[in-house]
């Protein structure tokens, strides 16, 4: 729930709010590396360059492999803007494709 909020802030362009839910949503038990990666991208979309920087850490200490393919055919995002910003969310930290 907290990461779909995240996601829902995302998309109508509150990154500042997306990051908070993101960074949450990475704090529930047993969560995927999925919910690290939009941590990733949250952040990095609101300009937050230390956390962004922390949760990519976070990220390749838990999935070394974690490629921007992942996320995105995992979550497919319909709307072509906002599936551009993710991809150069993930492009700018440095996750390859």
């Amino acid at each position: 729930m907290r990461g779909m909020r995240a996601i829902s802030f995302a998309i109508d362009g509150d990154f500042d709010a997306a990051a908070e839910w993101a960074v949450r949503s990475t704090r529930t038990s047993n969560n995927h590396f999925i919910v690290v990666m939009f941590a990733v991208i949250a952040c990095q979309l609101a300009g937050q360059t230390a956390r962004t920087a922390h949760w990519l850490a976070v990220l390749r200490d838990h999935r070394p492999d974690a490629r921007t393919a992942h996320f995105l055919n995992t979550m497919p995002f319909a709307d072509p803007g906002f599936r551009a910003a993710v991809l150069a969310a993930l492009k700018a930290t440095g996750l390859p494709d």
